[in-house]
């Protein structure tokens, strides 16, 4: 199952959120901004695995995802990182961090299991790829 929420956000609530981090929200876009960051971490929550997507060339200014991956690795969730390494924490030899370098490898991971993928029953470490 995919948790995640914040996909099914529209445009003027992500402004609403930005609008708030830039400091100039309004009442209600600090409201929908705090139920959002809610909102993200019981996605967290509910998942097997947490999924973060790196591209330094184009990164979010709202920094979530750095919240959002410490989060989930302090509630020993397995952490897979796909894209660029872009903090000291994704160099440590965590044992339920895994990293895959660019989306392709990440999806022939998945392909390879089908729809028999359990991440239960699946090894929880991966080579470094």
């Amino acid at each position: 199952m995919v948790t995640s929420s914040w996909l099914d956000q529209s445009k003027p609530q992500s402004d609403m959120i930005y609008h708030t981090l830039e400091g100039n929200g309004t009442e209600r876009d600090v409201a929908f901004t705090r139920q959002q960051a809610r909102q993200d971490l019981n996605d967290i929550n509910k998942a097997d695995i947490f999924v973060v997507f790196v591209d330094k060339e184009h990164l979010s200014p709202r920094g979530g995802m750095h919240i959002e991956t410490g989060y989930a690795m302090g509630k020993g969730k397995q952490v897979w990182l796909v894209g660029d390494k872009i903090s000291h924490f994704h160099w440590t030899p965590w044992p339920r961090l895994s990293h895959f370098c660019d989306v392709k490898s990440f999806l022939l991971f998945m392909e390879s299991y089908g729809d028999e993928f359990d991440p239960y029953t699946q090894p929880t470490e991966l080579k470094e790829t």
